[in-house]
């Protein structure tokens, strides 16, 4: 994956908060704000050899590259795993994540495993593309849900009574009985349970696939049109007599 010198990183930083809803994590934009022209464009470039993972296993690696091409996918244009998505990540992980923030986001990686199999018997990477699609959806409702989704739920209204149940289904308090909560696959952790219940997880991973993507080389320059004249800079010199610019 190597960054694209027709894009000027903070503009990429700006296109990404934008499709991001205008929040960028710490670790990204310290990654993004390299002067050396980023060390992740380095280190999965092909001149030091075969690029190895530092952090994510070789399963770990597929899954965030399964779901780069699922938010950004192919088309008539690369999608995120063409473009090196997964790398990224894991370069970011490696170099640029705090150990417990690494930690969470793995946590989260497992967590969206365990719902796949909790949905459809197995893991994401099993499923079918439709359901990938579906899954991923809903947890994009849920970290990113609509205005009024959330105006209403601050309103905090009492929910209305309800008439009591009647019959063999009804407990001495006329309320349903509690269903038995599903057992856990095996692998479970409280971290990944946890993860599981929690928005963190997907906001990173969106966020990591919109920046990556579209500071790559095949997202910044075929995904986006390059300006032809260069990037815009307000605050060139000029002087009387001076020759005009080609």
């Amino acid at each position: 994956m190597e960054i694209s010198h027709n894009i000027d990183r903070r503009e990429a930083i700006r296109r990404a908060a934008i499709l991001l809803g205008g929040v960028i994590s710490a670790p990204t934009l310290a990654a993004l704000l390299q002067r050396d022209n980023l060390a992740w464009a380095a280190a999965v470039g092909d001149t030091a050899g075969p690029w190895v993972p530092r952090t994510l296993s070789a399963a770990q690696l597929e899954l965030v590259a399964t779901i780069a091409d699922r938010v950004i996918p192919p088309t008539d244009t690369p999608g995120g795993r063409a473009a090196g998505v997964h790398q990224f990540v894991d370069v970011l992980l490696t170099d640029y994540y705090p150990a417990a923030e690494r930690d969470r986001f793995l946590a989260g990686l497992q967590g969206l495993d365990f719902r796949a199999v909790r949905e459809h018997k197995r893991p994401f990477g099993k499923i079918t593309r439709k359901q990938q699609n579906a899954l991923l959806a809903k947890m994009d409702r849920e970290a990113f849900p609509p205005r009024q989704m959330v105006a209403d739920s601050e309103k905090k209204l009492q929910p209305p009574p309800r008439d009591p149940v009647v019959g063999p289904g009804a407990n001495s308090t006329g309320a349903p009985p509690m269903q038995k909560p599903e057992a856990d696959p095996e692998g479970m952790t409280d971290a990944i349970r946890s993860e599981m219940g929690s928005d963190w997880f997907w906001h990173r991973m969106k966020e990591l696939a919109v920046v990556g993507y579209y500071s790559s080389q095949p997202g910044s320059t075929q995904e986006l049109r390059v300006n032809p004249m260069g990037i815009w800079r307000g605050d060139i010199p000029y002087h009387r007599g001076d020759r005009a610019w080609a």
